[in-house]
């Protein structure tokens, strides 16, 4: 009984910090906005990426883009299916709407000493590559937070984020059988623990604050 007792307790919790976490900041708009802020896309329900991943109090992330100003307008530039694009940030909030039909976004801000215009630069230099669907480390694709982690460096050219192990395992440790799958049909093995990086731990790391939920 008090095992279930503390799981309800824990299931509350996260889902009560999740819930403020949304709640937060829900004026942030354009406004707001400032170039090399990080654009993260939360979903109503978990998925292959969110069950593997954990975002910022216990938010379903699994998107990321990176805010950007061209001919004096806000873009973003991220990495999707059809590969790396910049594009407005109206059509980047209206393709990342919700159930409610508001975006399902949240804004965080890369602190510390950055470079943020070189780093902007660095992004845009992946513009074309094809999308990364095995999440691979080497550079001949890419995925949306390997963009992020690979384009964001400081005044003296070290990059801000450094690569993770990657995880598609439960909270158990085990793979989840999406993942098994989804390799083996390309006759791959489950690159569990390579470098890498993923949506939401970039949420979760010490030199980003999250600044709110689109509204």
């Amino acid at each position: 009984m008090k095992t279930r007792l503390s799981s309800v307790r824990l299931w509350l919790s996260v889902a009560l910090s999740s819930c403020c976490l949304l709640a937060k900041g829900q004026t942030f708009n354009s406004d707001s906005l400032r170039a090399g802020d990080l654009l993260f896309v939360y979903q109503d329900v978990d998925n292959a990426i969110t069950k593997v991943t954990e975002g910022k109090d216990g938010a379903a992330i699994d998107h990321v883009g990176i805010a950007a100003r061209k001919r004096g307008k806000w873009t973003v530039i991220e990495a999707v299916h059809k590969g790396v694009q910049e594009i407005p940030l109206d059509s980047f909030l209206f393709h990342n709407r919700g159930k409610e039909g508001k975006p399902n976004v949240i804004a965080g801000r890369v602190t510390g000493p950055v470079a943020v215009k070189k780093s902007i630069r660095r992004a845009r230099q992946q513009l074309g590559k094809p999308y990364d669907f095995n999440f691979m480390p080497d550079d001949k694709e890419i995925y949306c937070s390997e963009l992020v982690q690979k384009s964001f460096v400081d005044r003296d050219g070290r990059l801000v984020f450094q690569p993770i192990p990657m995880s598609f395992h439960d909270r158990s440790g085990r793979i989840l059988p999406y993942w098994r799958e989804y390799y083996a049909s390309q006759h791959l093995a489950v690159p569990e623990g390579a470098d890498g990086s993923n949506p939401g731990d970039l949420s979760r790391n010490a030199r980003v604050r999250i600044v709110g939920r689109w509204h």
